[in-house]
């Protein structure tokens, strides 16, 4: 009996101990944006999108992370029931990054990844994203 306590004691120890290391390597501080980001910094930075007054009800997030030889930036927005079957335009700092398609149940979604060979945009401490219409209005924007 002792013998089973210990081994599922080791056994737990040695599940927690990799996601315990992996916690400590990535960085949600801002400071870690600052400047350009080295060779071994981990960033992951997640923002909220905030509505612009003609779609109010929006609902939306940015997320970029990048580590040694990969970054990935994504953009989720909701509540666009309205502009079902759309493209939305998402650009960061002003230049266009990609579009997506709101679904029928007013969800768009944009997912790059240079792992993937697509462009990732560079993303530093205030970096801004804006989603809008394909005619120009504004749904939301925010600042990393």
């Amino acid at each position: 009996m002792k013998t089973t306590l210990a081994a599922a004691a080791v056994g737990t120890a040695l599940l927690i101990t990799p996601a315990v290391a992996l916690a400590g390597t990535s960085s949600n501080s801002p400071s870690t944006m600052k400047g350009s980001v080295s060779a071994q910094a981990t960033v992951n930075q997640q923002i909220p999108l905030m509505p612009r007054p003609a779609y109010h009800r929006a609902h939306g997030s940015a997320q970029y992370q990048s580590q040694p030889g990969q970054a990935e930036f994504q953009v989720e927005i909701e509540r666009l029931a309205s502009l079902a079957g759309n493209s939305l335009l998402v650009q960061v700092n002003g230049a266009n990054v990609g579009s997506m398609k709101v679904s029928k149940t007013g969800i768009a979604q944009l997912n790059r990844n240079s792992e993937r060979g697509q462009h990732v945009p560079a993303i530093a401490h205030g970096s801004t994203v804006t989603v809008k219409t394909k005619a120009g209005t504004v749904i939301a924007t925010g600042t990393f």
